[in-house]
């Protein structure tokens, strides 16, 4: 008959081994998400020669969609995973990870749509260069920049208009005339 000390070793030696396994099932998945992601972009855009004549606003309008969903993705991914989300999103951290997680890989893929209309340097005469391409590539690389300075800005007047609030809460409550820690739990 096993004894209680066998079974519980055989227990921690099973569930080390599943995590394990888990943790190897992972790293496949892993590695296999990132070269679909890095890969995938490129594909689509040989898929399709006509992609940047074809679309609205041609390879301007190609460039300044996809700078548009990296920025968003990009920033819209860290503000979900990392910013102090818990006073106004009730979601696991968790969740809000893999959301924000998504977002990343979002503005990577709309990267590398860009990316992939231009010529690679080691690359066999099959992938020539679209027309439009840098074009496309220029109002990518503006649209980021601009996007990305407008949310910066935004974020940091956001965060002097909420130092100052605090500032002057603590001041008032100093004297005695504040809202009590209380009142503004009861209010968020």
């Amino acid at each position: 008959m096993p004894t209680e000390e066998t079974s519980a070793g055989l227990r921690d030696r099973a569930r080390g081994a599943a995590e394990i396994v888990a943790l190897l099932g992972l790293a496949v998945v892993f590695v296999g998400a990132v070269l679909a992601v890095v890969g995938l972009p490129r594909w689509l855009v040989r898929r399709d020669p006509g992609l940047l004549e074809g679309w609205v606003g041609g390879p301007a309008g190609f460039g300044v969609t996809c700078g548009l969903v990296a920025v968003a993705g990009a920033f819209g991914g860290w503000w979900i995973s990392f910013a102090d989300t818990r006073r106004t999103l009730r979601i696991p951290r968790a969740v809000r990870r893999f959301v924000g997680g998504t977002g990343g890989v979002v503005a990577f893929f709309a990267t590398g749509l860009v990316v992939g209309t231009v010529r690679a340097r080691h690359c066999s005469e099959y992938c020539t260069e679209l027309p439009g391409a840098w074009v496309s590539l220029l109002a990518f690389a503006a649209t980021s920049v601009v996007g990305g300075g407008l949310y910066r800005g935004v974020a940091a007047s956001r965060a002097r208009r909420e130092a100052a609030d605090r500032a002057r809460l603590r001041k008032l409550r100093k004297k005695g005339k504040g809202r009590s820690r209380a009142a503004m739990q009861r209010r968020a």
